[in-house]
């Protein structure tokens, strides 16, 4: 339920008109132009710092911060979720998320 809470929530954001949007497959596909497409409608901010900032939020330094960000943070790829969901996972979030995956533009497996 509290996944299901957490989606409700980013579907709010994302239809609320007022959130920037930004995708974890933009982020990882190019990081710096993801990053300046957003600071650039809060408060524009160099390319530079960006870069600076990206490698301070890597996912192995962030993993090294605390246990508890060590288990949150797994490998940090596009598609991790292929290898770690398994058929009856996916089942769940069909039948009791189904709704709200797609209403983020993402695909229902």
């Amino acid at each position: 339920d509290k996944f299901g809470q957490q989606i409700a929530k980013a579907n709010g954001w994302l239809h609320g008109g007022r959130a920037i949007p930004i995708r974890y497959e933009e982020l990882h596909a190019d990081p710096v132009a993801a990053l300046k497409r957003v600071t650039d409608q809060i408060e524009p901010v160099t390319v530079e710092r960006i870069r600076s900032a990206i490698e301070s939020c890597r996912a192995d330094r962030v993993r090294q911060q605390d246990e508890k960000m060590a288990w949150h943070v797994r490998s940090a790829k596009v598609g991790d979720s292929l290898d770690r969901l398994t058929d009856a996972h996916l089942a769940v979030f069909r039948e009791r998320h189904g709704g709200l995956i797609r209403s983020l533009g993402y695909e229902v497996r």
